[in-house]
């Protein structure tokens, strides 16, 4: 008698949960910031889809790990123009949730340095909330973690980590914008991710440096790791129980511009954590990503395609 073989399933593949949001943003190039009550003249604009979540999200996906992007749109040109984009990626839109309010729009002045100044309207992104969560819990539940952002509701993004957390997934906050973070909100997120800039604002931490307040604030903080970015001067991670990490900054090629670098750091960081690798590792890709991004204008144009092992592999 033939008896049928046996498959035996692996563990699910890796899957990240993006709390998306998304603007159609443009960008003015400036030899230098204005100043308050000072106009200038830009030599150069571009446009781009983006947003915090949506950047993100595409940038994981293109590092080979499969995303669901939860995201608030409005019903115009900007929200067709997004179903286009989502398309051409292979990302899948069952998540992506219209409402009552237009599409976010953001705005940015870039100088010959590099440096950057965003304002950002969120629109439809402030419209995401309880009953959206609920309808995405169960892609939640299956994620290896779930990253949020402040460009969207912190009372949406704080639902999703109370559902995460009670799953067992592990939650990545960026808290960019830093004024949207709650002790509630921090009391569920078990990685932290903060610039120098959301460092000083959320734990007072300039005053020995973008990181010297750091051990003080793992004191208090029941999470499991801080990131802070500090642009040319690298990275540092803060993990409970180990000593401090620092990755030296990657260079980044000559005519490009830090806005949404940031972006890029956190694709290439939550890709390596999904996929289980440990935090050197998970550094360094943040790290490549987040420089291939400030390489060049714009955003989507430039975050990073190949696969997580791929982008690790030492040049030859």
């Amino acid at each position: 008698m033939l008896t049928q073989p046996r498959f035996h399933a692996g563990p699910p593949p890796p899957k990240v949960v993006v709390l998306g949001s998304f603007v159609h943003a443009h960008w003015w190039s400036v030899a230098r910031l204005p100043g308050a009550g000072e106009s200038c003249l830009a030599h150069a604009v571009h446009s781009e889809l983006g947003g915090k979540g949506l950047n993100v999200a595409i940038g994981i996906h293109r590092l080979g790990v499969e995303v669901d992007l939860v995201v608030g749109v409005g019903r115009d040109a900007a929200a067709q123009a997004l179903a286009g984009l989502l398309a051409q990626e292979g990302l899948g839109q069952q998540h992506v949730y219209p409402v009552a309010a237009d599409s976010g729009r953001g705005a940015g002045l870039v100088d010959a340095a590099g440096e950057n100044s965003i304002a950002v309207f969120p629109g439809a992104n402030m419209d995401i909330g309880a009953p959206e969560i609920a309808q995405a819990a169960q892609a939640i539940g299956r994620a290896s973690l779930v990253y949020g952002q402040l460009e969207m509701a912190a009372a949406a993004v704080l639902a999703a980590f109370t559902v995460a957390r009670a799953q067992g997934v592990r939650t990545v906050l960026n808290a960019s914008p830093a004024a949207g973070v709650s002790p509630a909100l921090l009391a569920v997120t078990d990685v932290l991710v903060v610039n120098a800039v959301e460092a000083a604002q959320l734990m007072a931490l300039a005053q020995d440096g973008p990181c010297g307040g750091a051990p003080a604030f793992m004191a208090r903080w029941p999470g499991h790791a801080l990131v802070v970015t500090m642009g040319a001067m690298g990275s540092e991670v803060f993990v409970r129980g180990q000593p401090p990490y620092r990755q030296a900054a990657m260079p980044a090629r000559e005519g490009g511009d830090s806005a949404g670098a940031g972006d890029g750091f956190a694709a290439g960081l939550c890709a390596a954590l999904a996929q289980g690798l440990g935090w050197p590792q998970a550094m360094q890709l943040a790290s490549q990503c987040g420089a291939a991004v400030a390489s060049g204008k714009g955003v989507l144009d430039h975050l990073p395609r190949g696969s997580v092992g791929h982008m690790l592999r030492p040049a030859a």
